[in-house]
């Protein structure tokens, strides 16, 4: 098919003035997490931003509801053709029946430990979520971004639907064909095998690290009850000497475990805030990625259409003619305009996950050796001092 290129004023979504060497400038700063108030099943969280333009500094408390309605008013600002969407992350586990699910799933159904709050983890996506926002060309120039961030009071939340009803189901169920469709260029149609590609790897790379950090909890918590089954030293009338012996054998032992169980703790800790929370978001980002490319298919598919429809009404009234040609340019054009800022959304995000991703993982290995050196000097001066013990 023949199509002109459109020129870059054409695009509804022009990207805005704030921009250094064609690259967008940042409003804001921010940062979340140095406060969080929990008060029954509403949790505060301080949301803290500077404004690049003049340094000044703003202080507001937030809910997770109004980062869904944030959320809400930013994609529904403008037409998401062509736009890859930072994803919202999911909605913390703050009532007990959450938590349980969450700590069945992550420590296994045989496990009776509840994983409690987990706010600086909750904070952290939440955060990445905002920056990503923040730095995006057109999400970072909506003024729902600077009520969000510099008024006290938090904008009415009116309740938004939430899930998909039975014929959105239904409608899904039947797009999903358009995803083998063929592309027309070759550009998308590669980018297209690449995110079905890498998402897949990404998806398990997550996965198996999520296992590591799981195995580890359950390794700390079978050696926090070791620990604590060596430390129960019962009252009895044994005073001999090797009985006392004994006791400060089994005080030592236990002294050395809960180091090993604190080490654990904190490789766990390293590895989920380095590496694991960023691949485990990352992967959801690649879905966004996949959504704009589908919802790009569908526009082609649509200007396909209408090209057969103009054929056929070649041989029709002029009143069927001239609305298969007026259709047949709404299409060209809403395909055009989807297609270019495409071509900027993808190039732009492959720029941020290249940096983003490397980053995090040179923080990752940077943790993996510093943490295994005090490991080893831990259990090191453990073994030591069980050497010694005088029996």
């Amino acid at each position: 098919m023949k199509r002109k290129k459109l020129s870059s004023s054409s695009s509804s979504n022009s990207s805005p003035e704030r921009t250094i060497g064609g690259e967008f400038v940042a409003k804001y700063d921010v940062y979340l997490g140095r406060s969080v108030t929990k008060n029954g099943s509403v949790v505060l969280i301080s949301v803290e931003s500077i404004r690049t333009e003049d340094k000044r500094q703003f202080r507001v408390q937030r809910q997770y509801e109004d980062f869904e309605y944030l959320h809400h008013c930013l994609i529904t600002a403008q037409k998401l053709d062509g736009l890859i969407v930072p994803p919202l992350p999911d909605r913390p586990p703050i009532e007990p029946e959450l938590a349980q699910q969450k700590s069945r799933r992550e420590m296994g159904t045989d496990s009776k430990t509840l994983i409690g709050d987990e706010f600086n983890k909750d904070c952290w996506f939440l955060q990445y979520y905002l920056r990503l926002m923040v730095k995006h060309p057109v999400f970072g120039a909506n003024p729902a971004i600077d009520r969000f961030l510099t008024r006290d009071e938090a904008p009415a939340r009116p309740k938004l639907r939430s899930g998909q009803g039975f014929l959105s189901l239904i409608t899904n169920s039947f797009d999903n064909w358009k995803h083998s469709h063929k592309d027309c260029d070759e550009f998308f149609q590669k980018e297209r095998d690449f995110v079905n590609e890498y998402s897949l790897y990404l998806k398990e790379s997550s996965d198996s690290l999520n296992a590591i950090i799981y195995g580890r909890r359950k390794l700390c918590e079978v050696l926090s009850h070791l620990s604590a089954t060596l430390n129960l030293n019962l009252c009895n009338d044994n005073n001999s000497d090797n009985h006392r012996k004994s006791i400060k054998f089994c005080n030592l032992f236990s002294r050395g475990l809960d180091d090993y169980r604190h080490c654990l703790d904190v490789v766990s800790h390293n590895d989920e805030v380095t590496l694991g929370n960023t691949m485990n978001y990352w992967h959801r980002y690649h879905e966004s990625h996949k959504s704009m490319l589908f919802k790009r298919t569908t526009l082609q598919i649509d200007y396909e259409t209408a090209n057969r429809l103009l054929d056929k009404a070649s041989k029709q009234t002029a009143s069927k003619r001239q609305d298969a040609e007026l259709a047949k340019r709404e299409a060209e054009k809403a395909f055009d305009e989807c297609s270019e800022l495409a071509r900027i959304e993808i190039k732009r995000f492959h720029r941020q996950r290249i940096e983003a991703i490397g980053r995090h993982m040179r923080s990752f290995a940077e943790s993996q050796l510093c943490v295994a050196k005090d490991m080893l000097c831990v259990l090191h001066n453990s073994v030591q001092q069980l050497k010694q013990f005088d029996i």
